[in-house]
């Protein structure tokens, strides 16, 4: 019976341990950033709606020099920042994605290629997330977390 219930409390250990991790932290060299799962709690930080024409102080063009897009920080009086991307698809209306409550104060934002635009940020210190959105089917074609390891890495080396 002991046997049963040892297994029953570590059983979450060996299936959840390492899920987040390509590699250990006792193998890292040194501390890294490692990406894990979307975590769906997250959804509602970010916000994509179709705003009128909007005219850019600085407009980054993608290769084919027909879209492009435009990024903004905006706070409130809480000290919440959101990073908006306005982004040009040759459609009536321009896309603003949002990202809430960001932790630093720019996005890195990145033409892939002529359509495809990889999005970073920052929640917080420990957890941020990237997305990578296709501006002609106007959807986000991946996501996930990003996490700073360097709490990880710090327990395994004692």
């Amino acid at each position: 019976m002991s046997r049963y219930i040892i297994f029953i409390v570590f059983l979450p250990f060996f299936c959840f341990g390492q899920e987040n991790y390509h590699t250990s932290p006792d193998k890292w060299k040194e501390s890294r950033v490692y990406h894990s799962p979307w975590d769906s709690s997250y959804n509602s930080k970010i916000r994509m709606i179709k705003v009128d024409r909007y005219e850019p102080k600085r407009k980054i063009l993608s290769s084919n020099n027909a879209y492009w897009f435009s990024s903004d920080i905006e706070g409130n009086i809480n000290g919440e920042r959101t990073s908006s991307i306005y982004i040009y698809n040759e459609r009536q209306q321009i896309i603003r994605l949002q990202i809430l409550n960001v932790y630093q104060s720019e996005s890195k934002i990145e033409w892939i290629n002529e359509k495809l635009l990889y999005i970073e940020w920052w929640w917080g210190r420990i957890v941020g997330g990237y997305l990578i959105f296709d501006i002609e089917l106007e959807t986000i074609i991946k996501k996930e977390m990003i996490n700073e390891g360097t709490i990880d890495w710090q327990q395994y080396q004692k």
